[in-house]
């Protein structure tokens, strides 16, 4: 079975990592709207409305978590605009009970913004131990035999190593 699929699909780790998020965001969803009741609306629509919001802030949390880059500065602007803009609509067209249920659904989404932006950091800063790790470093020492062997073998010559600036760096 796993030689049909991706080597990234069976590593156990990885799904480890991914899958806290989805049930986190769902299990938060289903939570809030079993408290929020609205008149007109099933336990399912008020389920499916939230969950989108959780799921939303959790996978936009992670990966500002995740990411190395000032991705949080434009990422804040991004959430303050949608926010500001959905409650301006919601609390200023719709009744108390609409204001109520989108003001849960955005403090949803606010909790799992924060959640996943802890998340993705932690992943982030797990990443960069194991990097650091000499179990890494003996790993990277194995691909290289490994080419070598392969280039040896195939008869491919090795690349020139790559040209060092003044300042100690590589150029591309």
């Amino acid at each position: 079975m796993g030689a049909f699929l991706p080597d990234y699909l069976t590593r156990a780790q990885l799904w480890v990592d991914i899958l806290p998020v989805p049930i986190a965001a769902f299990v938060l969803a289903a939570f809030v709207a079993a408290i929020v009741k609205h008149e007109h609306s099933t336990f399912l629509h008020r389920f499916l409305a939230v969950a989108a919001f959780s799921l939303l802030g959790f996978v936009i949390g992670e990966m500002t978590g995740l990411s190395r880059e000032p991705a949080v500065s434009a990422t804040i602007g991004a959430v303050l605009g949608l926010l500001g803009g959905a409650l301006a609509y919601l609390l200023g067209t719709k009744g108390p009970e609409n204001q109520a249920f989108a003001s849960a659904a955005v403090c949803v989404f606010v909790l799992s913004l924060f959640f996943g932006t802890s998340w993705g950091a932690a992943l982030r800063e797990d990443a960069e131990f194991y990097k650091r790790s000499a179990e890494y470093r003996e790993r990277l020492e194995l691909e290289d035999l490994k080419l070598r062997y392969w280039r040896a073998v195939n008869h491919i010559p090795d690349p020139a190593p790559a040209k060092t600036k003044d300042d100690g760096s590589s150029s591309p």
